[in-house]
C-alpha cells in the first residue's frame, strides 16, 4: 500500500516536471518571436500619449470590431514590449493546459487521480497544433490575445463553474469571469454564453434547479457579448464586404463550405485531431461490442457499422491529405466521416444521461458549432480553426486517460503522429530507440507510461523544431532594427532604407513587405517618416 502511494506522488511528481518543461518550451519560442503584421497598429496606440491611446480605441470600437476588452490589453502588453508578452502569452497556454485537463478530468470534483495523466496528454495535443495555426494565433501576438487568450478565459469559466457546482462553493465573482469570457471575441465569447446555457440544461435534466446567483451569470454573459457582436465596428465592418452582405444567407454558405471543409480538414487545419476522433470511433465501437450485454445480432448491426465506416473514412481521409484534398467532398467520404462522427456524438450523449461524462457533450457539439457559424462569415483562415481544435482536446483528452493502460489504443496514436507531425528527427530517434529497448523489458502496465513517454517526446521534438525555425528568422528581425536605428541617425530623412527579407517564410505572419497597410504602420511604429521608401533586400 505504501509502495503504490510512493509510486502515485513519484509519477505525479514526473507529471508536472513535465509540464515544467512544456512550459519552459513554449517560452523559448517566444523568445524568437518579433511583432508582425497588426502588432505595428497595436503598438502604436501608447505611443503618442493617453488622450491618443483613447481616441482611438473608441475609434477602434466604432469602426472596426467590438473586441474592445482584447484589443486594450493587446496594445498595453505589446507596446511595453514583446519580452512582457512573452511571459503573458506562455502563461496563457499554461492556464488553458492546466483548466483543459482540469476538466478532462474532473479534477474540480475533488478527485485529482487522472490529472497528472491528463496534464502530460494536453500539452502534447496543444504541441500537434499544425504550423500554419500556430503562427497565426500562438506565435503571433496580436492572434494570441483574439484567439488564445478568451480560450483560457472559457476553460477557467467552465472549471469553476462546475467546481461551484459539484462542491458547493458559492462562488459570487463567478458572474465577473462569465463576463469577462464573453466579453472577448465573437467565437470565444458565444462559447462563453452557451456555457451558461449548457449548465442549466445540466441541471434541469439532473432535476436540480439553478442557483438564482447562476442567472445572474447568464445576463452577465449575454451583456457582455452583445457589447462585442453588436458593437458599431461590426456592423461598420459590414460595409468592408458589400458584394458578400449583397449575396444572401444562402448563396454564402454554399460558396463557403468547400473552402471550410478544406480548410477544416486538411494540413493547415486541425486534422490529425480528426484522425484520433475517428480512431476513437473505432475503439469505442470495438469496446462497445465486447461489453455490451444486448442480443449478439443487434450488436454486430449497431456496432460494426460505425466502426468499418470509421476505418473507410480513415482511409479516405489520409489519401485526401497525402494525395489530393478533392477526397474531402467525395460523397463516400462525407457519408463515412458522418456516420462516424455521428457515432461519436451518439457515444458521448448516452455517456451524458449515464452520468458517466457530463462535460464532453458540450465540447463536442461547440467544436462544429465554432466551424459552422464560419460559413457565415466573408473572412476565415487556420486562426479561426484554432478554437474547435482546443475544444476536443477535452473529450479526446478524457478518452486517452480512459483507455490509458490499451496498448492498442496507443499503437494507433503513436502511429498517427508519427506520420502526420514534424519532429526533430535526430533527438526522437535516439529516444525511440532507447524506449523500444525498455519497451521489452518493462509489464504491460508500465508499458502505458512508456508510450506516454514517447508520445511527449514526439510532441517536444516538434516543439523544438517549431523554435528553431522562428530562431532561423531571428538575426533577420535583429538586422531590420539595428538597419533602422541606424537610418535614423542619418541626417537626411530623404535616404532609402534597407531592410531584409526573412529566410525561413513558413515562420512567420505578415510582415511589412506583404501588406502596404502593415508597412505603414511599421513606419509609423518605428518613428519613420511614412514617406520612407524602403526596399527589400535577401539576407546574406
Amino acid at each position: 500500500m505504501v509502495s503504490n502511494k510512493y509510486t502515485s506522488i513519484k509519477q505525479t511528481r514526473f507529471y508536472f516536471v513535465i509540464f515544467g518543461v512544456f512550459l519552459l518550451l513554449q517560452f523559448y519560442t517566444h523568445i524568437f518571436v518579433p511583432l508582425f503584421g497588426d502588432d505595428y497598429y497595436y503598438a502604436s496606440f501608447l505611443r503618442k500619449g493617453l488622450s491618443f491611446f483613447i481616441r482611438e480605441n473608441i475609434i477602434h470600437y466604432t469602426s472596426t470590431n467590438g473586441r474592445a476588452f482584447i484589443h486594450i490589453l493587446n496594445e498595453i502588453i505589446i507596446s511595453v514590449g514583446p519580452n512582457i508578452w512573452w511571459f503573458f502569452n506562455t502563461a496563457v497556454i499554461g492556464l488553458i493546459v492546466w483548466y483543459g485537463a482540469a476538466i478532462a478530468s474532473s479534477s474540480y470534483s475533488g478527485k485529482k487521480g487522472t490529472f497528472g495523466k491528463a496534464l502530460v496528454v494536453f500539452c502534447c495535443l496543444f504541441s500537434f497544433i499544425p504550423l500554419p495555426i500556430a503562427r497565426q494565433s500562438i506565435y503571433w501576438a496580436t492572434g494570441s490575445f483574439n484567439y488564445l487568450f478568451p480560450m483560457a478565459l472559457l476553460f477557467a469559466f467552465f472549471y469553476y463553474y462546475k467546481k461551484d457546482i459539484i462542491q458547493e462553493r458559492g462562488y459570487k465573482w463567478l458572474c465577473i469571469l462569465s463576463f469577462l469570457a464573453a466579453f472577448t471575441v465573437e467565437q470565444a465569447g458565444m462559447c462563453a454564453v452557451l456555457v451558461n446555457v449548457y449548465i442549466f440544461f445540466e441541471l434541469i435534466i439532473s432535476g436540480k434547479k439553478p442557483k438564482k446567483i447562476y442567472y445572474l451569470n447568464l445576463a452577465a454573459s449575454i451583456i457582455a457579448y452583445s457589447a462585442v457582436y453588436f458593437a458599431p465596428g461590426n456592423q461598420m465592418r459590414r460595409t468592408y464586404y458589400p458584394e458578400f452582405y449583397q449575396n444572401g444567407i444562402v448563396h454564402n454558405i454554399k460558396n463557403n463550405v468547400k473552402p471550410l471543409v478544406n480548410l477544416i480538414f486538411g494540413s493547415s487545419g486541425i486534422y490529425i485531431f480528426l484522425l484520433m476522433i475517428l480512431s476513437f470511433c473505432i475503439i469505442l465501437a470495438l469496446d462497445r461490442l465486447t461489453s455490451s450485454k444486448a442480443a449478439k445480432s443487434k450488436r454486430i448491426y449497431f456496432l460494426l457499422v460505425p466502426a468499418l465506416f470509421s476505418i473507410i473514412a480513415i482511409y479516405y481521409y489520409v489519401k485526401g491529405l497525402i494525395v489530393n484534398t478533392a477526397y474531402f467532398t467525395d460523397i463516400v467520404f462525407v457519408v463515412t466521416v458522418g456516420v462516424a462522427f455521428l457515432w461519436f456524438f451518439i457515444v458521448v450523449l448516452i455517456s451524458f444521461f449515464q452520468k458517466e461524462n457530463t462535460d464532453n457533450l458540450y465540447f463536442v457539439l461547440l467544436a462544429p458549432l465554432m466551424q459552422c457559424v464560419m460559413l457565415l462569415s466573408p473572412e476565415f483562415g487556420p486562426r479561426t480553426v484554432i478554437i474547435s481544435g482546443l475544444l476536443l482536446f477535452v473529450p479526446l483528452t478524457y478518452y486517452i486517460i480512459k483507455y490509458f493502460e490499451n496498448i492498442f489504443v496507443w499503437t494507433i496514436l503513436l502511429t498517427l503522429v508519427l506520420i502526420f507531425t514534424p519532429t526533430r528527427e535526430t533527438l526522437f530517434i535516439v529516444i525511440v530507440f532507447v524506449t523500444s529497448v525498455l519497451w521489452f523489458l518493462l509489464s504491460w502496465r508500465s508499458r502505458s507510461i512508456l508510450a506516454l513517454i514517447i508520445f511527449t517526446a514526439i510532441a517536444f521534438t516538434g516543439l523544438l523544431r517549431t523554435a528553431e525555425g522562428y530562431k532561423e528568422n531571428y538575426p533577420v528581425h535583429i538586422e531590420n532594427a539595428r538597419l533602422v536605428a541606424e537610418h535614423k541617425r542619418k541626417l537626411s530623412d530623404n535616404s532609402v532604407l534597407l531592410q531584409k527579407y526573412l529566410v525561413n517564410k513558413d515562420y512567420k505572419y505578415t510582415m511589412p513587405y506583404d501588406d502596404p497597410y502593415h508597412l505603414h504602420w511599421y513606419k509609423i511604429l518605428n518613428g519613420l517618416d511614412p514617406k520612407t521608401e524602403i526596399i527589400f533586400e535577401n539576407y546574406k
